[in-house]
């Protein structure tokens, strides 16, 4: 993989696509039930926002959909506060394949404790040995449908952006360095929309991208080439201990610029043609994850889910889903799917 930058910091080249690409996963989790976590966390706020912190053992459940429909992949990484758990509901030589990450490892000690997400994933392409390809998932993203390696690259070997790209037109109320502006917008763009408008500015581009919440395909050097590109902006997020919007709170993320990593990835990725948008099957919710979600990904049986609201309310369907979704898969028919796949691969060869 090669990429440098001129004195005058342009773009030169950084990409460089091998035949065949190790995909590996970046998970970010937080168990906000463990009081250890919490005495940390209490010290920089006296209440935990249920939405942001609502833990329901999802990633149990999404490593097993990784297990089960995803096997091949070849590292997982858990990027976390000291919070590791036990891996024993995993298969044996599946659960080597994953490694934790302390905060620690990836983040400089100033800037640590965080308990904000967006300062978590401008180090995640940090971690030591992570493939050229990685997805990164939070823990309510699982796996509903066998996962090949088409779904992630081309025949050319050009990576895949499950993320749902749509361009927007732009917002006329924002005028050219006109962060006011910006921060009257719903707050949860104003990240997007800050890390928007200096990108178009230094590139001299109109682009307005939106993303939905989802698997997210990134290129570790289009990481890093952001990263270091906004530097001087990002260190601004880095101070944000907790994302929050109380006007009474030193920690408001409207009082600070608050820049959105993943944004900025979406929009480096874009610009540089590295990514063409994929048309994988995905179903996500944005509300409470209820029965009738629940029917519909029965029928469905996308490749990609997001149950972005899981709560106490309705408790009961999140545990059905975890009992019976992955049975609906046969695993005989599958396998014996391969095997004769394979077979007929081996009578071909025998011919010739």
């Amino acid at each position: 993989m090669e990429y440098k930058y001129n004195k005058y910091n342009k773009y030169n080249k950084y990409i460089y696509q091998k035949e065949y690409q190790k995909i590996d996963i970046v998970y970010t989790y937080v168990n906000n039930t463990d009081i250890k976590w919490q005495k940390k966390y209490f010290k920089y706020n006296s209440d935990i926002d249920s939405k942001r912190f609502n833990y329901n053992d999802e990633i149990i459940y999404s490593l097993l959909t990784v297990q089960k429909f995803f096997s091949w992949v070849n590292k997982i990484y858990i990027v976390n506060d000291n919070q590791k758990f036990n891996l024993d509901f995993l298969d044996k030589i599946f659960k080597k394949k994953i490694v934790f990450i302390d905060h620690k490892d990836i983040i400089p000690k100033k800037y640590l404790p965080t308990f904000n997400s967006r300062v978590i994933e401008c180090f995640i392409w940090k971690i030591k040995n992570l493939t050229d390809y990685f997805l990164y998932l939070n823990d309510d993203i699982f796996f509903g449908n066998y996962i090949y390696y088409s779904d992630f690259f081309t025949e050319n070997n050009i990576f895949k952006n499950f993320g749902y790209i749509k361009y927007i037109k732009p917002d006329k109320n924002i005028k050219k360095d006109d962060i006011d502006s910006i921060k009257k917008s719903a707050t949860v763009l104003t990240g997007r929309r800050i890390i928007t408008k200096i990108f178009n500015n230094k590139f001299k581009k109109n682009y307005n991208i939106s993303f939905s919440h989802t698997t997210h395909n990134f290129n570790k050097y289009a990481c890093k080439y952001a990263y270091y590109m906004f530097i001087n902006y990002m260190k601004k997020t880095f101070e944000i201990k907790i994302r929050k919007y109380n006007n009474n709170n030193n920690n408001n993320i409207n009082t600070k610029m608050d820049f959105c990593f993943l944004t900025l990835i979406h929009l480096v990725q874009h610009h540089f043609k590295l990514v063409i948008q994929s048309h994988i099957t995905k179903y996500g919710t944005s509300q409470d994850f209820t029965n009738e979600h629940y029917d519909k990904l029965i029928n469905l049986k996308p490749k990609i889910i997001n149950l972005n609201n899981i709560n106490d309310k309705y408790i009961d369907v999140w545990d059905k889903f975890r009992k019976n979704y992955l049975n609906l898969f046969n695993n005989n028919t599958y396998d014996n799917l391969i095997r004769k796949i394979e077979n007929d691969i081996k009578d071909i060869d025998d011919v010739t």
